[in-house]
Formats: structure tokens, sequence, C-alpha cells
């Protein structure tokens, strides 16, 4: 497996004291950089648009499916780590259960 950079962010822990069931020490929290700086529309607009990456989520988000059930390996957004894209296409997988329509980023094939 891939390494992954781990954040426990101040929301994460603000979300479980909110739940009533913990009380929560933030001294160890650190400040995910996950669409820092990607403007409004990062957080208010779809990170996949008619099955298109949109500016502001260029680098963070893909729309490559698999080829050959193979994924082409590239640098995470952090430019740390590798990581890959990972999308497969429903209709292929005789097993699979697709998301319901209005849950869909990309068109149907």
């Amino acid at each position: 497996s891939l390494p992954t950079k781990q954040v426990l962010s101040d929301i994460t822990l603000a979300l479980f004291e909110d739940s009533g069931w913990y009380q929560v020490n933030y001294g160890p929290t650190s400040t995910s950089s996950f669409g820092k700086g990607r403007g409004c529309n990062f957080v208010y607009e779809d990170c996949i648009e008619d099955g298109k990456v949109p500016e502001w989520s260029k680098g963070i988000f893909c729309n490559e499916l698999l080829d050959d059930g193979l994924a082409k390996l590239k640098c995470d957004y952090h430019n740390s780590y590798m990581s890959l894209c990972d999308l497969m296409d429903y209709n292929e997988i005789t097993y699979a259960v697709p998301p319901n329509r209005n849950q869909r980023y990309f068109p149907d094939h």
C-alpha cells in the first residue's frame, strides 16, 4: 500500500466533541492542506463537472478510467507520495452496483 499523510484536524475533533460522547484535546491537531487556496468553487462546486476536472480541482481529483485494470501512478497533491487514479466504469463490472443517478459525476456511457 502507498503511504498517506495522516492529519488530525480541529474540525474532526470538534465533530467528536459535538457528538457529546467525547472530551477532546485539541493540542495534537494539525491543519490539512487539502484544498487550501483553491477558492470557494473548490468548496461549493462539484469536483467533477460533465466528466471533466474543473480548474479548481486540477491536481487533486482525477477523471481517468482504469486501463485494463491498471491505474497510472502520479504524484499526490502534496507532491510527496505516489498516488493513482482508480476510477472504473460500472458498466464493465458485472457484479458492481452503480450509485444513484443524482450521485454520479460522470455521464452514462
